[in-house]
């Protein structure tokens, strides 16, 4: 004879099935990102220390070379010159047949002449804003004012003086920096774990090229850290935080359902979590 059911079966059953839920959701969600975990965990530990692992020292490359020099000077001209104020004398102008002055047009001595008029009463002087500002410096160009410079960046073929570097030197990266100005290009290639730095004459086009490579675990911390990795590692870097997040999620609510370690698995979380909050208020400075 079969036992009347009780009013527990519902819950029962329930919760066995979103125990499972969890159970298997944490399983798969921590071995989809498996690789992203230990990756991230073990280069958090060469990153902080990182001096156990790299001694400053890698492959260094130095290379010289020329660039034409006209892609850095594309249509460069010399900078207007300020208007002359005062018209200089020719050479054939003759200073000794100028007429003689006339002394009946001499001013007056002194004491006789007259004493100007007062002036008048105008009221209080004319608000800051009356007077004239500088012109903008669209038009200073016109005046020969220091605007030269800010052409320099656009004298420059950056995508040809750039491509032209990597594809003769097999240089890594992407261009981090490209300083112009009247003397000099600076090309700056940056990469995880990778550094290439070209300073370029602008007059003669010879360059001198250094390239720094570290080493596996200089490339490890800057994946790491997500440095100059471009939008498709960010989206690694993303996706492992959320799968973290997940896993962590998932790992806590599966003490619920075990009565037996429930006590005893939420007493570590809480531990762990008041050292790490300890930690933070009184031994960082």
């Amino acid at each position: 004879m079969s036992e009347p059911s009780n009013g527990n079966s519902k819950p029962k059953t329930w919760t066995r099935r979103l125990g499972a839920l969890v159970r298997w959701l944490h399983t798969y969600v921590s071995l989809l990102g498996f690789l992203a975990l230990l990756f991230f965990a073990v280069t958090g530990f060469t990153l902080n220390h990182a001096d156990w692992f790299y001694s400053g020292e890698g492959a260094i490359r130095e290379m010289q070379g020329r660039i034409d020099p006209a892609l850095l000077n594309l249509g460069a001209s010399e900078a207007p010159r300020p208007p002359e104020r005062f018209a200089e004398p020719s050479p054939s102008d003759d200073l000794s047949a100028a007429a003689p002055l006339d002394e009946s047009a001499a001013p007056p001595p002194l004491e006789e002449m007259a004493a100007p008029p007062p002036l008048a009463d105008s009221g209080a002087l004319p608000a800051p804003e009356a007077l004239s500002a500088p012109p903008p410096l669209g038009e200073m160009e016109s005046l020969g004012g220091p605007v030269a410079a800010i052409d320099d960046a656009r004298a420059v073929d950056k995508l040809a003086v750039a491509e032209t570097l990597r594809s003769r030197h097999g240089l890594r990266g992407s261009v981090g920096e490209f300083v112009v100005d009247p003397f000099q290009c600076i090309v700056s290639f940056q990469g995880p774990g990778y550094t290439a730095t070209a300073f370029i004459d602008r007059t003669t086009g010879e360059y001198n090229l250094t390239e720094m490579r570290p080493g596996v675990v200089a490339v490890l911390n800057d994946l790491h850290r997500g440095r100059v990795t471009g939008p498709a590692w960010s989206w690694v870097i993303d996706a492992s935080a959320a799968i973290m997040t997940v896993a962590s999620i998932t790992g806590l609510a599966l003490l619920v359902f075990y009565r037996r370690r429930r006590f005893s698995g939420l007493l570590a979380a809480v531990v762990g979590s008041v050292v790490v909050l300890l930690v933070y208020l009184f031994c960082i400075p």
